[in-house]
């Protein structure tokens, strides 16, 4: 698989939450803050709800969300869909989502996060988590728009900090 050249500049570690006040299932305006929990907050990024990739992502955010709500931290889900299609999409999700699934048509939030992608004008297949004090703490972008970023992976970040990253092979 090659790997393309990413047209982003995503927050990095340590940088603070942005704030962002989404739509959500019927029209609801859930803000970053409301979602976070006392341990922080997990911000996940995908193209649409039209995209299969990305409902499978939905799926795995979904299998994710009683170890991250185990961990204390909140988890949404930021998608470039219009309110109207995920309202249609959440009214018929089975098992039914257990966190809120957000619209940033405009696209404002995945600028906000330096995740935009122009070329398919949605934002990369993302994931940040930040901490209880509002800084980034892990960041997993894909440049590949079919690749998403591994939620076991990241539920383990969270459980254990670091040192459930692998040695970085130079």
């Amino acid at each position: 698989m090659t790997r393309q050249k990413m047209q982003a500049n995503p927050l990095l570690n340590g940088s603070p939450l942005p704030t962002f006040a989404l739509q959500g299932l019927n029209g609801q305006i859930v803000r970053g803050e409301d979602a976070q929990r006392p341990r922080g907050i997990v911000v996940a990024f995908i193209h649409g709800t039209w995209c299969p990739y990305c409902v499978r992502q939905i799926v795995r955010l979904n299998r994710a969300f009683p170890h991250l709500a185990e961990l204390e931290v909140g988890l949404v889900c930021i998608s470039k869909d219009p309110e109207v299609t995920i309202s249609a999409y959440q009214a018929t999700a089975s098992p039914p989502l257990q966190f809120p699934l957000l619209a940033d048509s405009e696209p404002s939030v995945s600028h906000q996060f330096g995740v935009y992608d122009p070329d398919h004008e949605s934002p990369y297949p993302s994931v940040f988590y930040a901490d209880k004090e509002g800084k980034i703490a892990y960041t997993d972008v894909s440049s590949d728009p079919d690749c998403y970023p591994n939620m076991n992976r990241l539920v383990e970040v969270i459980r254990h900090g670091n040192r459930a990253l692998p040695p970085v092979e130079g």
